[in-house]
């Protein structure tokens, strides 16, 4: 059970519900340019490896080839689709509305060199960001603001300690007058720091396409 599913106990979707919900995806294949993303979702970045071999070993289906901003467009707005991007530094993002566990985290990771999986939504104050490397758990920090609850599991690692993180809240029974709060902004300068800028500040002139399938 993910953290939003835990805290609502109810599907991940209806935290993102529009009415954007019923209407016609049209599917883009023209390349275009990444998309800024990381508000109100969540995404694996998977090191090392091809959109094809990721979404073969993540048995991912019903696969279609999408730009960046229709394939993004249709994963925040469904359940059941993601968006697995082209390479970038390195990794395939996988983005969408993904409500993970660590225990599915962990499943993933024993399949990649590397794991990392982050989770934004500001409405819900819930803030995750999470590291394997080898199928170890490198760092796992999770926030739910609604509800209180917080955990943290490993050692800060050296690029959460340069954001001056080392302050962070990171247990239910501190002071939260006299700690650091995580937000929105939080996750995203961890996934930058950790590999992949979730703003693509770096990427604006290069084109590709990545691909739409359902799984996770």
């Amino acid at each position: 059970m993910g953290f939003l599913e835990k805290l609502f106990g109810k599907k991940k979707t209806e935290t993102n519900k529009t009415s954007q919900d019923s209407q016609h995806w049209e599917i883009c294949t023209a390349p275009d340019v990444p998309q800024p993303f990381g508000f109100k979702t969540g995404w694996l970045a998977i090191k090392g490896e091809t959109p094809q071999s990721v979404i073969e070993d993540l048995q991912l289906k019903d696969t279609e080839t999408a730009n960046w901003k229709s394939g993004m467009e249709v994963a925040y707005y469904t359940d059941h689709k993601v968006f697995v991007s082209p390479e970038v530094d390195g990794y395939v993002l996988v983005i969408g509305l993904l409500d993970l566990s660590l225990e599915q985290i962990e499943e993933i990771a024993k399949k990649f060199q590397e794991v990392q999986y982050f989770l934004s939504h500001r409405i819900v104050d819930v803030y995750s960001w999470t590291k394997f490397q080898k199928g170890k758990l490198i760092r796992h920090y999770y926030f739910i603001g609604e509800s209180g609850e917080v955990s943290s599991e490993g050692a800060f690692t050296q690029q959460e300690q340069e954001l001056g993180l080392e302050h962070l809240l990171c247990s239910e029974d501190q002071d939260w007058d006299d700690a650091k709060l995580p937000d929105e902004e939080t996750v995203l300068s961890v996934a930058a720091a950790w590999g992949v800028d979730p703003l693509m500040q770096k990427h604006k002139e290069e084109k590709s396409v990545g691909f739409l399938c359902t799984g996770l």
